[in-house]
């Protein structure tokens, strides 16, 4: 029964590696089990148990998709106040920016005591183009 519970923790460590060596990035379960298949002899139906109490225990996140039904995962590592700050998402490359910014803040407030909304930033994703795609591309004309 030990090895048992070493195989797993091994197996669990493989999925946090994989989190923690990408973690500006967010993926589908299906992108992280099939991630994780090159790299280690993980099922796939283990990958998804291992997200869902991953996510459960906080280490990583879910966040909703480009549309309403998909969801994504992203490594939570060092961004325990998510649920304090907004965040940005690049559309060109997937980079997923923390935005702990005061003029967001504010924002926030405004929209609680001007309009009675109380915004969760958590699930609340600005989605555009990061500067290093713009500089990328002659003159960021991605508008």
């Amino acid at each position: 029964m030990q090895e048992k519970i070493s195989y797993h923790t091994k197996q669990k460590q493989s999925v946090l590696d994989f989190f923690a060596n990408h973690p500006h990035r967010q993926f589908s379960a299906k992108e992280i089990a099939e991630n994780i298949k090159e790299q280690s002899e993980i099922g796939e139906s283990t990958v998804y148990r291992l997200i869902k109490k991953l996510t459960e225990s906080g280490e990583i996140r879910r966040f909703s998709g480009k549309n309403v039904k998909s969801v994504v995962y992203q490594y939570a590592g060092g961004h325990e106040h998510c649920h304090e700050h907004f965040h940005l998402k690049c559309t060109e490359c997937g980079e997923f920016i923390h935005l702990d910014c005061k003029l967001m803040k504010s924002f926030g407030e405004h929209c609680s005591a001007h309009h009675g909304f109380t915004i969760d930033p958590l699930k609340t994703v600005f989605y555009g183009v990061c500067s290093a795609c713009n500089a990328e591309t002659k003159g960021g004309k991605h508008l």
